[in-house]
This record gives C-alpha cells, sequence and structure tokens, in this order.
C-alpha cells in the first residue's frame, strides 16, 4: 500500500466522485483527475498548499 499523502488524497477523491456516478481518470504522475461530464471534461488538481 502507498503512503504517499498526494495518493491518498487523490484516492479519497476519486472514490467519492466514483459513488456519486462519475466517470474518472486519475493521473498520479501529474496529481490530477479528470472528471467526465456529459459535455466537457473537468479537471480537478491537486497543488501543494504554501
Amino acid at each position: 500500500m502507498n503512503t504517499d499523502p498526494v495518493t491518498q488524497h487523490l484516492d479519497l477523491i476519486a472514490n467519492a466522485l466514483i459513488a456519486l456516478g462519475y466517470v474518472i481518470e486519475v493521473d498520479y504522475t501529474g496529481a490530477t483527475i479528470i472528471v467526465w461530464l456529459e459535455n466537457w471534461p473537468a479537471l480537478v488538481k491537486v497543488k501543494q498548499q504554501n
């Protein structure tokens, strides 16, 4: 199991979106989630807090 906090949070967000019925793609290297909506994709990006 990966203990990387970014990966853990991406997985939590992805699982929540899947549970809501969205089709998603996760890009762990870019720390992004693509949410496929009806007319266009939406991008969710994890950014480091400063």
